[in-house]
């Protein structure tokens, strides 16, 4: 540590470990300052899922048990078919048995009301009882009416509406009767001045009375089962209110509590990260001086030394390692500068072998391997060329009678002057094998090859170089001359052969002239054009 602070040259694992241990340290104090308030908010959610979790479970469960039970009730008060009502009362039943093993208050007093939706249901079911005995009476006394009316033979009441399906309260229930009784006020007024319809009067009368009694006991009943509902789903809204009440609470405590350990946690973990954050600040600028700034500095000097320049100096680094890689560069420079004269060398010599593979040693012009090489570029080009192919006349003569030195040297000047008369890059001549030649010119016409090819025979004839076996008695050559106005690879080997057919027509024409093969361009054209479709 001594060394770190002091900047002495350390190795590059102390180097890290002095790095690496601060932070360390500060995550254990972290740890130890944060794991009792862990370990407590690990209770309290342990206490949340072990003891409170089930109660607000429960809860939930009683609160919709109440809710079901209320809705049986409200089935049980207001249901018309008596199977109806039955199913309801059985599911009120099956509900508070459930309930029955539940020892919280709210379930006792649930069960405490079994007795009243007992008696809710019996006075329900004797409602339905006085309905059927209501219904009875209206026909009864509808009957009487109705014979009254036929024995009169006038109508004696408008119409008259019985109103008292399902609960309709007993406000409603008393006004219905009061309609009643002031439809029916003319039939008791004619029946009471009238002694010849005595008999059917008393019929209308007995089943009248019968009704309004039926009818007032059916409201007595509604009302005391109105009041009972009243009161039933007044104490059932109020278990689930308190239900509710209670697991809210419950919730709230719980919340609280794991509210005031995750605070604390927060602020913890805030404090450690910005901690954390000084702490890499300060790592990253020791880095950045001790490691990449050194790395930078060295990767610079390897650019240098890949262009060829000089190393610049590096100061000292502070890791070791690092240190022995600036101290290596200089000896690279000078490996690499020696290797780079070896380098150039090689290269002097690659270039040297490869311009003797594509030359003929003795004429000093391109040779067979250089002819095809340029034939093969020019064929990937598709574009117009022209080939000549000559030879010597009479060669084998010349050098069996003059010796093979001459010979050479015949045809060293036979080629170095046939150079010199071809001019520009797109005409090239090589030597083709022994004594035959070859010149290759690419877009130009028929007619102008040969014209080149004339210029040459001439150029040669010019050169006035004995030979005692030739007839005109000087060195001459015969030429054959093929062009073709899209050079492919497929067309390639057609315009050689022809070319040396052009040059077979020529010496035996007499030789010392240039031939043209015509039908090799009427060819070569059809075969562009196929191309071309």
């Amino acid at each position: 540590m001594i060394g770190f602070i002091r900047n002495k040259p350390l190795p590059a694992r102390r180097y890290l470990i002095l790095l690496v241990l601060p932070w360390c340290l500060m995550l254990l104090l972290t740890v130890a300052v944060l794991w009792p308030y862990l370990a407590g908010f690990r209770t309290t959610v342990k206490t949340l899922q072990d003891v409170h979790l089930p109660g607000i479970l429960e809860a939930q469960r009683t609160r919709t048990n109440l809710n079901m039970l209320l809705k049986q009730l409200v089935i049980i008060y207001l249901a018309e078919a008596p199977l109806e009502r039955r199913r309801a009362r059985l599911h009120a039943q099956a509900l508070l048995a459930g309930m029955a093993h539940d020892p919280s208050p709210v379930a006792t007093e649930v069960l405490a009301l079994g007795p009243r939706i007992r008696q809710l249901y019996m006075i329900c079911m004797e409602a339905d009882k006085g309905l059927s005995r209501l219904h009875r009476h209206e026909m009864e006394m509808m009957l009487a009416l109705n014979s009254l009316e036929q024995a009169t033979g006038r109508k004696m009441a408008g119409e008259v509406i019985f109103s008292h399906t399902g609960r309709d309260g007993v406000r409603h229930g008393r006004m219905a009767f009061e309609k009643m009784q002031r439809l029916l006020a003319p039939v008791e007024q004619m029946c009471a001045g009238s002694e010849e319809f005595r008999d059917i009067c008393d019929q209308f009368g007995k089943h009248k009375r019968a009704l309004g009694e039926t009818w007032r006991e059916k409201l007595a009943i509604d009302a005391q089962a109105r009041a009972l509902w009243q009161s039933l789903e007044d104490e059932l809204l109020r278990l689930v209110n308190e239900v509710s009440s209670r697991e809210l609470q419950q919730s709230l405590e719980e919340a609280e509590s794991l509210s005031e350990a995750t605070d604390y946690i927060v602020w913890s973990i805030f404090l450690f990260t910005l901690g954390l954050l000084a702490f890499l600040l300060v790592l990253l600028l020791l880095l950045r001086r001790d490691l990449l700034r050194p790395l930078v500095r060295i990767a610079g000097n390897l650019s240098r030394l890949r262009d060829g320049m000089q190393p610049e100096p590096i100061p000292a680094v502070r890791i070791t390692e690092l240190q022995e890689v600036v101290d290596i560069v200089p000896d690279i420079s000078g490996y690499l500068g020696s290797l780079k004269e070896r380098s150039c060398r090689l290269e002097e010599e690659k270039d040297a072998y490869s311009r003797m593979s594509l030359m003929d040693s003795l004429t000093g012009i391109p040779n067979r391997r250089a002819l095809d090489m340029r034939l093969a570029d020019l064929a990937e080009l598709r574009q117009a060329a022209s080939l000549i192919m000559l030879d010597v006349d009479l060669f084998k003569i010349y050098n069996d009678t003059l010796g093979h030195q001459e010979g050479d040297a015949c045809l060293h000047r036979v080629a170095q002057a046939m150079r010199d008369g071809l001019r520009g890059g797109d005409r090239e001549i090589f030597r083709y094998g022994g004594e035959e030649f070859a010149v290759v010119l690419d877009e130009v016409s028929p007619e102008h090859a040969l014209h080149v090819a004339e210029r040459l025979r001439q150029t040669v004839e010019q050169l006035g170089i004995p030979h005692p076996g030739s007839p005109a008695g000087h060195v001459t050559i015969s030429l054959g001359v093929a062009a073709v106005e899209v050079l492919t690879p497929e067309t390639l080997p057609r315009l050689l052969e022809t070319a040396d057919s052009a040059l077979y027509s020529a010496k035996e024409q007499g030789r010392n002239r240039v031939h043209l093969a015509g039908e090799l361009v009427k060819k070569s054209a059809c075969l562009a054009a196929g191309d071309r479709l």
